[in-house]
């Protein structure tokens, strides 16, 4: 990105004012991932720009980065209810009223080059050791709402909730919300020990609500901007 900058401030002969870095900042979604080292992270990065201060062109330049992910992920929590366990050639399969219609990074369709399941936790038997491994899948009708094949879930019944963990990132707002006319979740919000209610849950009624027949539609000459379907 230095190099880029400078060629940039070169060929067009005035200073940057500011480079973007973007995000990219890691989250151990996975057991196996690493946390992300921020000391460490902050000193190679403090000495490369060192190399480069001494620059003309980059002394008003501000350097920044987009570390949303990073920062609110831990603070979010997706939870759904199990409305039916099932038992397929030997395959335990856990229902669930939510899945990539609300959370699709986490069910892996948000262009993960691997599927791997987000930290799941039965939040209605929290000291119950898993006795299996099931597959959570959400209530659309197809193969890609799925949480996982094999997570290790405590004796998961219907009424129970589910957590998914890590989702304060890249959740309601990243999916394909009135997929299959499924309503919108509810937000909550957890502060200082009180539940306030950010965002009312949706209901089937809303998918047709603002549409008309076409009589009524007929009717209308306003102007009305793109997008179209």
């Amino acid at each position: 990105m230095f190099e880029i900058g400078r060629q940039v401030a070169g060929m067009t002969g005035t200073p940057l004012e500011m480079i973007d870095f973007g995000g990219g900042f890691g989250v151990p979604y996975f057991e196996q991932m690493p946390e992300f080292d921020l000391d460490r992270f902050g000193h190679g990065f403090q000495a490369m720009v060192t190399s480069y201060r001494s620059e003309e062109w980059l002394n008003v330049c501000r350097l920044i980065f987009e570390p949303g992910r990073y920062l609110v992920a831990e603070a979010g929590i997706y939870v759904i209810r199990v409305v039916d366990v099932k038992r397929s050639k030997g395959k335990t399969f856990v229902v669930t009223n939510g899945g990539m219609n609300h959370h699709l990074a986490a069910t892996g369709n948000l262009g993960q080059v691997f599927r791997k399941p987000y930290p799941l936790l039965n939040l209605s038997r929290m000291d119950v050791e898993p006795a299996e491994s099931v597959a959570v899948v959400g209530p659309c009708c197809t193969p890609l709402d799925l949480f996982g094949n094999d997570i290790p879930l405590a004796n998961p019944e219907p009424g129970d909730l589910i957590g998914v963990f890590l989702s304060g990132a890249y959740g309601l707002s990243a999916s394909n919300l009135h997929f299959l006319s499924h309503p919108t979740p509810a937000e909550v919000l957890l502060w200082l020990g009180d539940v306030h209610l950010l965002r009312a849950p949706g209901t089937p009624e809303d998918v047709l609500r603002g549409q008309h027949t076409l009589g009524e539609a007929t009717a209308h000459h306003e102007t009305v901007q793109g997008p179209f379907l």
